[in-house]
C-alpha cells in the first residue's frame, strides 16, 4: 500500500476515533463508520469522477450530508473572479427555482453572496460583477435549488455559460486522496459541531444559533429553524406549527450526524403542508416518533436525531412550538 492510501486510512481512524467518542449513545456510535463511508464515497467520486455528474456547466449535489431537503434538486457550478456569465432555464414542473452565488469560509462552510428566485417560465440570467445576479472577488461558485414536489415530476433545463455562450469546460479531476481525505473529515467535525449544539436543546425547535447562523443562509427567503428530538419509546414530539403566509413549509428529520435517514425510513422521514393537504398558510399539529402508531406523522426509526423546520417564502419569523407527550 502506498504513503497515499496509507494516511487516508490514518486520517478516516483519526475522525472515526474522535466522532466515537462523542456519540451520545451505543447506535449513534454504531452509525459513525457508515457515515464516514458515505462521506468518502461523495469525496472520492467528486475527486475522481465528477465529470459523471456534470452536464451544460453545472455539477448535480446529491443529498448526502448536511441535513439536506429530499424536495430540492441541487446543482453547483464554479465561477472565477472578474469572468461574466448567463445561466439560462426552462422551468418545465420545478415549482421555484432558487439561484444564488457562493463564498466559501476556510473551514469550508458556505455563505450565500446573492440571490435571485424564479416560478415560472423561462430564465435568462446575466452573473457577474454588475450582472442581474451579483459576484464579488470571493465569489467561488453558483447554486441552484430546484423545489420539485412531487417526486417524478420534470425537473428544469438548466445551462451555465460564459456571458458571450461559450461552453464551460468540465471541472478536472484533481485525483489526490489527500484532499479527498480532509475535505471528509473538515466536513465531519464541522457537522458534529453543529450536532453538539442542536443537541444542547432536545425536543424543541429554535433560532440557529449564532455561531451558525450565517450558514443557515443558504436560500433567500427560507427560514430554518434547528432542533433536536430525544424521545424514549413511549414518547412522541407533537409540533405545533402557527398560522403564518408562507409559499410552503416543511419538517425533515435525520440522523444525530445530519444524515438523511436510512431505508425505510427516509420516505417517513419528513412532512409538509403539501403531504398534509393543508393551505401553506394553515395551522397545523404533527407527531414525531420512533415507531408507527398513534397518529405518528413523522416515523424515525430511532430515538434521537437532528430535525430542520423550514419555511419559504414567509415575511415573519416565528419558531414552531414543541412538547413530549406520552403515548
Amino acid at each position: 500500500m502506498t504513503d497515499a492510501w496509507s494516511d487516508l486510512a490514518a486520517s478516516l481512524a483519526s475522525v472515526e476515533a474522535e466522532l466515537v467518542a462523542k456519540a451520545p449513545d451505543a447506535a449513534t456510535a454504531a452509525e459513525v463508520h457508515p457515515y464516514l463511508a458515505r462521506l468518502l464515497t461523495t469525496a472520492l467520486h467528486d475527486g475522481f469522477l465528477t465529470h459523471e455528474d456534470t452536464g451544460h456547466g453545472l455539477k448535480r449535489l446529491w443529498p448526502r450530508f448536511g441535513g439536506p431537503y429530499h424536495d430540492y434538486r441541487m446543482w453547483q457550478g464554479p465561477l472565477v473572479a472578474g469572468q461574466s456569465y448567463r445561466f439560462t432555464a426552462t422551468l418545465h414542473d420545478v415549482e421555484r427555482l432558487g439561484v444564488g452565488t457562493y463564498k466559501r469560509t476556510p473551514s469550508g462552510v458556505t455563505l450565500l453572496e446573492d440571490y435571485v428566485v424564479f416560478q415560472s417560465g423561462q430564465v435568462d440570467l446575466t452573473v457577474g460583477h454588475a450582472g442581474q445576479l451579483r459576484t464579488s472577488p470571493e465569489t467561488q461558485h453558483i447554486m441552484v435549488r430546484e423545489l420539485l414536489r412531487p417526486p417524478g415530476t420534470r425537473a428544469a433545463d438548466m445551462r451555465l455559460t460564459l456571458a458571450d455562450g461559450t461552453a464551460l469546460p468540465p471541472p478536472p479531476a484533481h485525483c489526490d486522496l489527500a484532499r479527498s481525505a480532509g475535505w471528509v473529515v473538515a466536513i465531519a467535525r464541522n457537522f458534529a459541531r453543529w450536532s453538539e449544539l442542536m443537541a444542547e436543546r432536545p425536543n424543541e425547535l429554535t433560532l440557529p444559533p449564532e455561531e451558525l447562523a450565517a450558514a443557515y443562509l443558504g436560500d433567500a427567503g427560507t427560514h430554518y429553524f434547528p432542533g433536536y428530538y430525544d424521545l424514549v419509546e413511549d414518547e412522541v414530539l407533537v409540533v405545533e406549527r402557527p398560522a403564518l403566509p408562507c409559499y410552503t413549509w416543511s419538517l425533515s428529520t435525520y440522523t444525530h450526524w445530519l444524515e438523511p435517514l436510512p431505508h425505510p425510513f427516509t420516505a417517513t422521514a419528513l412532512t409538509d403542508n403539501l403531504r398534509l393537504g393543508l393551505p401553506a398558510d394553515a395551522a397545523a399539529t404533527f407527531r414525531l416518533s420512533p415507531t408507527a402508531g398513534d397518529g405518528a406523522t413523522i416515523i424515525t426509526g430511532r430515538r434521537r436525531g437532528a430535525m430542520l423546520f423550514r419555511t419559504i417564502g414567509a415575511e415573519e419569523v416565528v419558531v414552531p412550538r414543541a412538547r413530549v407527550e406520552r403515548r
